[in-house]
């Protein structure tokens, strides 16, 4: 092995040696290649002429796309109120050509399918010729169109044919075919009966995928069309792919302004364009951050409820249509329908209780609209319906308990009622359900407010309540007397049923149970409750403060399922 040595180690150096020396010498034949080219001596061969012409070609596309990045807002901006205009005014003479060329593909989609099955039958291939085959067609697809519950406009199609009537159809083929006698003409009819019958689905579906797509592409052509042909801001400013990519936009805008289906909207999501949110993505396509709501220029709209012309922006969409009424409006109605669906719960409760009434029964008198004649009161303190809001549904056994109210007060009446019968709900006011739920401190009620505590006999969660509630006793004694703000009820004995409410919204910046319950300077806690404009009241008083929804339309809320006599107590 130590004779081996120093030859292994001549043979790397060796290696070493030739490597650099390749390398060196590729290096100077390159540099001579590169100089004879650019003097023209060697002959360029037409392969690395291509390479030459790509390489320039790509420069320029570089170049060119560098300077659309920063594209000039106003053109942009001009393009997008184009085509909004276009869409606004043609939208009638569009949706007419849609659905004229909706009917067509129908008829002929229609004629092909059922004319390949037909084409089978022996009956007709021996007595049908072609002529004939031709007549009949038409007839299959206004079978197929009265038979389908389809909008009278397909069925003109077929009726402008010259017929009216499945008779006529049947009697025309036979005077045309010179047939007499009358078994061939019912089998037939009978084979064009049994694969509609079968192939009824299978066709409805082909027709829907048929109109989408004609829809769409017959939508982009128009509008691109009208772009290309009036605006020559689209040629000069937009390349070949960016109007594809602005295509698919222009007919999810389409799509939004005139009331469509939710099926086409799903395909433009299918297509990673937002059915909410088109104009936004092409902005960020294009890098235009100054102008992302481009969409809403110039375009207004008539509230249904308040009457006010608003733009775009201020109405929600719900499945690619414009909602009629503006975000306000629709807030109220839904603080207005969740307040009813609470009246309702809380009649069905009391008749339950009072009379032993079944879920099927009250369901049904709902439905019948008619009214009930119940007085509607807490179990415990007899407070009435002016304090709607404020109630709470008691769930006795906690175990049954599978939603809250704030979940099922979305959902619709019947299960709101079902759910509530189930789960064995009482109905009750916010104090009195607060007063059940802390089982703890109204056990050691006399002990909080004397405060003669023995502390060693409780756990450090225990102790830690207990602390609470003489703190909150004290701060509610001090500041504001032991008596609620709003309606002027003693409530140290009801502890539970305090809460501290900002009477200006604005100086909010602590709340009770995250900030300040646990705090032991009771003077610190006490200066931020005065700063803050922090008022202590009963739980009710603090929930009627904030449910704005019901005191202005209190009457509307009430009178739609109580009787006249009930509103008259109630002083409505």
């Amino acid at each position: 092995m130590k004779n081996q040595l120093p030859f292994l180690i001549y043979m790397r150096w060796t290696l070493l040696i030739e490597l650099l020396c390749t390398t060196f010498i590729k290096r100077i034949l390159l540099a001579l290649s590169h100089y004879y080219l650019k003097k023209k001596m060697i002959p360029i061969s037409d392969n690395l002429k291509n390479t030459v012409r790509k390489s320039n070609q790509r420069k320029n596309v570089k170049n060119v796309s560098l300077k659309f990045r920063e594209p000039n807002r106003k053109v942009i901006e001009i393009i997008w109120t184009e085509i909004d205009n276009f869409i606004v005014l043609k939208r009638e003479i569009l949706d007419k050509k849609l659905n004229y060329l909706e009917e067509i593909k129908r008829y002929c989609l229609l004629k092909e399918d059922v004319i390949k099955h037909l084409n089978r039958i022996n009956l007709i291939s021996k007595n049908l010729n072609s002529r004939s085959k031709i007549l009949i067609e038409r007839s299959i697809v206004l079978i197929y169109l009265l038979r389908a519950k389809n909008p009278p406009s397909d069925r003109q199609i077929a009726l402008k044919a010259g017929y009216s009537q499945r008779a006529d159809i049947i009697k025309k083929i036979k005077s045309h075919l010179g047939i007499l006698e009358e078994t061939k003409t019912k089998h037939i009819w009978i084979e064009i009966d049994n694969y509609i019958a079968q192939e009824r689905e299978n066709l409805d579906k082909k027709l829907k995928l048929l109109e989408e797509n004609e829809k769409y592409h017959f939508i982009k052509q128009t509008i691109m069309n009208y772009l290309i042909a009036e605006t020559n801001l689209v040629n000069r400013n937009l390349s070949l792919t960016k109007k594809t990519s602005i295509e698919r936009a222009i007919v999810i805008i389409y799509l939004l302004r005139s009331k469509s289906s939710l099926t086409f909207n799903e395909i433009m999501i299918k297509s990673e364009y937002k059915d909410t949110k088109p104009i936004r993505n092409i902005a960020n396509y294009f890098r235009i951050y100054a102008h992302l709501e481009i969409d809403h220029i110039n375009q207004t709209r008539v509230c249904a409820k308040c009457k006010r012309m608003l733009s775009f922006d201020k109405f929600n969409t719900y499945d690619g249509k414009i909602r009629s009424m503006c975000n306000e409006c629709d807030n109220i109605r839904d603080g207005i329908n969740r307040f009813q669906k609470k009246l309702l719960a809380a009649i069905f409760i009391t008749l339950k209780s009072e009379k032993g009434m079944i879920v099927e029964e009250f369901l049904q008198r709902v439905d019948q609209g008619r009214k009930f004649d119940v007085d509607v009161k807490c179990p415990g303190c007899r407070l009435d319906l002016h304090f709607l809001p404020s109630y709470d549904f008691h769930h006795p056994n906690p175990a049954i308990k599978t939603v809250s109210w704030k979940k099922l007060a979305v959902k619709k009446v019947e299960e709101i009622i079902t759910t509530l019968d189930k789960e064995q709900c009482v109905f009750m006011c916010g104090n009195c359900h607060r007063l059940k739920k802390s089982t703890f401190i109204m056990e050691h009620l006399d002990e909080i407010l004397t405060e003669n505590i023995d502390w060693k006999h409780y756990n450090d969660n225990a102790r830690k309540s207990l602390r609470r509630s003489i703190r909150k006793k004290k701060i509610f004694e001090d500041l504001y007397n032991g008596v609620c703000y709003y309606c002027k009820k003693p409530m140290v004995d009801k502890l539970a049923a305090i809460d501290f409410h900002h009477t200006i919204e604005e100086l909010k910046e602590h709340t009770w149970s995250k900030d300040l319950r646990d705090k032991e300077d009771i003077e610190w806690v006490k200066k931020i409750l005065l700063k803050e404009k922090q008022v202590g009241a009963c739980h009710n008083c603090h929930y009627m403060e904030t449910a704005i929804y019901f005191n202005n339309n209190k009457y509307d809320i009430l009178s739609k399922y109580l009787s006249s006599n009930i509103i008259k107590k109630l002083g409505l």
